[in-house]
């Protein structure tokens, strides 16, 4: 159905005739289906028309994806992060046959080669190949960006090698407590690892119901640095503490998000 405005008014007319049109004619107290259109104007505005009634709504689709992404208050992004990696863009283009999968699967060569060396003690060389597995994390999304070559498959891909190596770096310490006889820091270690790997599945699971669910307070990418940090500083325990608690939170935020979105 047709907006309630002449096809030539301009945009500020518009609009003030659709914020007219949704006062003047509420929504449906029930759920309908809903059509989406997004409309080429500046302000990013939408219409939204219910089939039944067809009363017409403005929305801004910023404000709906700032308000989805809003308990991420602390994580960078993807524009902030391309800035931050700009100069890398031109040592990327000149390695021949570099794609965005050898770099994850670099990335979990080191975490590998990292659980290893955590098995056996070796903590500050662990936590620098540990980083160094973070930073192809970091990689090899910006070069499926810069290079052109995202893909629904490398995004799966990535994930999946990505969990394999938060499981290699969690069993490489599990390993080292065992062998030390530490019940206590083997069960912190398995704690942490349940919380590191059900708080992504939250997500999957939630996004095949909704849009995207990136709340928490905790992403990998944190949980990286606080291990990085606690093997490079000698505070493993208490930087495994506070992930096991974040981890935790940030799957009842994401339960919650998604409780409230699906009601």
């Amino acid at each position: 159905m047709r907006p309630p405005c002449p096809p030539l008014a301009s945009t500020e007319h518009c609009l003030a005739m659709v914020r007219k049109a949704s006062v003047a004619n509420p929504a449906p107290a029930t759920h309908t289906k809903v059509r989406d259109i997004r409309m080429p104007w500046p302000e990013t505005a939408s219409f939204m028309y219910i089939e039944y009634q067809s009363p017409c709504y403005f929305t801004n689709h910023k404000d709906r994806d700032k308000e989805r992404d809003i308990m991420n208050y602390w994580m960078p992004d993807r524009a902030t992060t391309d800035r931050l990696l700009a100069p890398m863009t031109g040592i990327l283009r000149h390695i021949p046959g570099l794609t965005p999968s050898w770099l994850s699967a670099t990335g979990l060569l080191f975490a590998l080669l990292a659980s290893l060396l955590l098995a056996n003690g070796l903590m500050g060389w662990g936590g620098i190949l540990v980083l160094a597995s973070g930073l192809m994390d970091v990689f090899d999304g910006y070069a499926a960006r810069t290079l052109g070559l995202e893909s629904r498959r490398g995004a799966f891909l990535d994930s999946c090698l990505d969990r394999l190596a938060d499981a290699a770096l969690f069993f490489g310490l599990l390993w080292h407590y065992s062998v030390l006889n530490d019940r206590p820091g083997a069960l912190l270690v398995a704690a942490s690892m349940a919380g590191a790997l059900i708080t992504p599945y939250i997500r999957a699971k939630a996004e095949q119901f909704l849009q995207a669910c990136k709340v928490g307070v905790l992403e990998r990418p944190h949980r990286m640095a606080l291990l990085i940090i606690g093997l490079l500083f000698g505070v493993l325990k208490p930087a495994l503490w506070a992930m096991l608690v974040l981890s935790f939170v940030t799957i009842f935020q994401r339960i919650a998000y998604s409780l409230k979105r699906l009601s």
